[in-house]
């Protein structure tokens, strides 16, 4: 059981990720059915596509971080010595954990700002914050995937 557990958590961003566009999928299929069929568009269907497209775009960015996808100019590093390719690759990390910290407090801002505001969107009337909170659980995700892939990648450079 814990062994589950474990790999649940070392794989959350997939599953979340792909459950959400699993979901995604079937609605959009089911307006373009309904608009093509009875000539009705369900305006809260694209609403909510957009909505949760947020947090499919910071899953996946956390989701590229964990396998060193993300985009990065290698050709540079592989060129560099050992020694410098680590310190270059803590000063990556330490830039990405960065901007990912300041995306988390602006996001945080903005949520405050919305529930204050009691801000909803348009067609189901649903809290705006639900989805903005996409923002900072995926700065989060991501911060701790960095950390993990950088502890990881220096210690296999270690190794050899």
């Amino acid at each position: 059981m814990q062994k589950k557990f474990k790999h649940f958590l070392s794989h959350f961003e997939e599953y979340l990720a792909g459950t959400l566009l699993i979901s995604m999928a079937s609605v959009a299929f089911i307006n373009v059915i309904s608009r093509f069929t009875f000539k009705f568009s369900i305006s809260f269907i694209e609403e909510l596509e957009i909505y949760l497209y947020v947090w499919l775009v910071m899953l996946g960015s956390a989701i590229a971080f964990k396998h060193g996808k993300h985009l990065c100019v290698s050709i540079l590093v592989a060129k560099m010595r050992k020694k410098v390719q680590k310190i270059f690759q803590v000063i990556v990390a330490l830039f990405s954990i960065t901007f990912f910290l300041v995306l988390l407090r602006f996001s945080i801002t903005h949520i405050q700002d919305e529930m204050l505001l009691n801000v909803t969107t348009t067609s189901m009337g649903v809290p705006m914050w639900w989805y903005t909170l996409g923002l900072p659980i995926g700065s989060v995700l991501v911060i701790i995937r960095i950390i993990q892939r950088t502890i990881s990648e220096l210690k296999e450079s270690g190794d050899e």
